[in-house]
């Protein structure tokens, strides 16, 4: 039976970690980077830099719906509709595979011990789905020994973690914390502030709930929200741009 193995490498430390480990380990075909159409550029040239000097074959998947798209019809996601994210930024393109490909298995780089949220959805290291099967080589990894693997192979790091701290391959804002992430954009990555600012605007005349227009607004208290509304909204402001709103 022909059996394809696809490691999906995003570019963060886990990532890295799990696409080196299936190489060494699992008979893996190539790599795939999910494009969503929001992460940082210079995160797929490390991907891109990562594969080439390790011999990996690459292909870049990218997602057919942008952010602007997504969000003019359902908003910026939040918590609650991360999954909603998830199916059109990066689930669409593995089900394209599952349908090109024979009998598809892919590596992921999730681990148990990542966050609570991932403790209650990584069962083990195997696990199949109705259309194709995942394999989480690292799942039961704690982060030190993630950080040993990378320093034992000599694997290099993202440059990203050196002013996001993290990959930055999707800026959804699903799970974002807004003020800290998007200051952390206008800083050190100016243009990708922008891109974000510039889709939030587009959003703002649009009959969505007006929390969704903004984004990152899941991680927002709800006064921090409240806030956010009323500076979105130009009427309120009209008669109320001194009021301390938020309190």
């Amino acid at each position: 039976m022909s059996v394809t193995h696809i490691a999906l490498f995003s570019g963060g430390k886990d990532s890295l970690v799990s696409t080196h480990y299936a190489f060494e380990h699992f008979p893996i075909d190539f790599v795939v980077y999910l494009d969503t159409n929001s992460g940082l550029p210079e995160n797929l040239q490390f991907v891109r830099s990562v594969c080439d000097n390790r011999g990996w074959p690459l292909q870049v998947k990218k997602s057919p719906v942008t952010l602007l798209e997504f969000a003019e019809r359902y908003g910026f996601a939040g918590p609650s509709k991360h999954s909603w994210a998830y199916r059109y930024f990066k689930e669409r393109q593995l089900g394209k595979m599952a349908t090109q490909y024979d009998n598809v298995v892919f590596y992921s780089g999730v681990r148990s011990q990542e966050s609570d949220r991932r403790l209650l959805n990584v069962q083990g290291k195997y696990l199949k789905s109705e259309r194709w099967v995942w394999v989480s080589p690292i799942h039961n990894f704690s982060s030190v020994e993630c950080e040993n693997y990378i320093e034992k192979y000599s694997l290099p790091l993202n440059p990203l973690y050196d002013t996001i701290g993290r990959s930055g391959d999707c800026y959804c804002g699903a799970y974002a914390h807004r003020h800290t992430e998007l200051a952390e954009l206008k800083e050190f990555h100016p243009e990708h502030y922008k891109f974000i600012m510039d889709i939030e605007q587009e959003v703002q005349n649009s009959d969505l709930p007006q929390e969704r227009k903004s984004w990152g607004w899941g991680g927002l208290s709800a006064a921090e929200l409240r806030s956010l509304v009323a500076k979105n909204d130009k009427q309120q402001m009209t008669l109320c741009s001194n009021c301390n709103i938020s309190s």
